[in-house]
């Protein structure tokens, strides 16, 4: 008798374009600022800026599971915003984008996860893992593109 799988605590939306642009925010510390990204982003995004929150940090903010916070631009532009307001309270931090698409190529799912302070927040999470690994974030580091440089500091 197999036993049971449990449930995945996230569900990929369909619903979600593939060319849907996600933006996360950067920190300037995980920057490599001598470097340059495969697809010419300079300063050279790291990995780090793409794993997922800890078990316990998820839990602390509500999630069933570790995942990485992104916005959803269309969202946020459908409200009148604008990416500079993803910093408000976040000193020294860039934005860089990747799509769903290139989330869902390394096997991540993208889920809406909209706050009440940010009905454009989404989750990236691994489909295959509890978390990312090192190699996944490196691969969506190398293909995201700068939307705001950091300062350098």
């Amino acid at each position: 008798m197999q036993a049971d799988t449990p449930a995945p605590a996230y569900t990929d939306d369909a619903d979600l374009a593939d060319d849907a642009v996600l933006l996360r925010r950067i920190r300037s510390d995980w920057i490599r600022w001598d470097e340059t990204g495969i697809v010419g982003q300079f300063p050279r995004i790291t990995g780090q800026n793409f794993q997922d929150y800890s078990e316990d940090m998820a839990a602390s903010v509500g999630c069933p599971a570790p995942a990485m916070s992104v916005g959803l631009l269309a969202v946020l532009q459908s409200h009148g915003r604008v990416e500079t307001e993803l910093l408000i309270g976040y000193a020294g931090y860039g934005i860089a984008s990747i799509t769903v698409g290139d989330a869902r190529r390394e096997n991540q799912g993208v889920t809406r996860w909209p706050t009440d302070e940010e009905p454009w927040h989404a989750l990236v999470f691994s489909r295959t893992s509890r978390i990312r690994s090192v190699g996944v974030r490196s691969r969506l580091a190398a293909v995201a593109v700068w939307r705001i440089r950091p300062t350098r500091q």
